[in-house]
């Protein structure tokens, strides 16, 4: 395995999602007017199945929010769950069975881009409405990865 292996995106796929779970908890003296801003915590768990060729990445995402007029605030978790199938796994992969993290970091990338979409359609009618899942640098995900 090679840091410089070079990624091969027609050879990614998304197989399956599911999400796991959603919770979204809103007291009623939160008004959306009085959110200033939005507490943020990411994890990432990656499995791999090398020999079906196969990455799960599950991402757990929390969103607290921040207001200005309320000691209580809304919360809102995700659990979503991707398998990604990479025809040509077994060149990211050493023989610890540790995945390369140039892979790791596409893995990472993909998923939370895609949850950016998913949340912002479940979050549109409440008081996240203003909440988008920010762009981050995949190296800055709390990762954990099991073989």
């Amino acid at each position: 395995m090679s840091d410089n292996t070079i990624i091969d995106p027609e050879k990614i796929a998304i197989v399956n999602f599911k999400l796991l779970s959603s919770q979204i908890d809103i007291p009623a003296t939160v008004q959306a007017n009085s959110i200033e801003d939005f507490n943020l915590k990411n994890e990432l768990d990656l499995a791999l199945n090398l020999e079906n060729q196969l990455i799960r990445a599950n991402f757990i995402i929390s969103i607290i929010t921040q207001s200005a007029e309320t000691k209580q605030e809304a919360k809102a978790t995700f659990h979503l769950s991707y398998i990604f199938k990479i025809q040509n796994i077994k060149d990211f992969i050493d023989d610890n069975n540790v995945i390369n993290r140039t892979l790791t970091n596409v893995i990472a990338g993909i998923g939370f881009s895609t949850s950016r979409g998913i949340l912002m359609e479940r979050l549109a009618n409440t008081v996240f409405n203003k909440f988008i899942l920010p762009i981050i640098d995949p190296n800055q995900l709390n990762t954990n990865t099991n073989p």
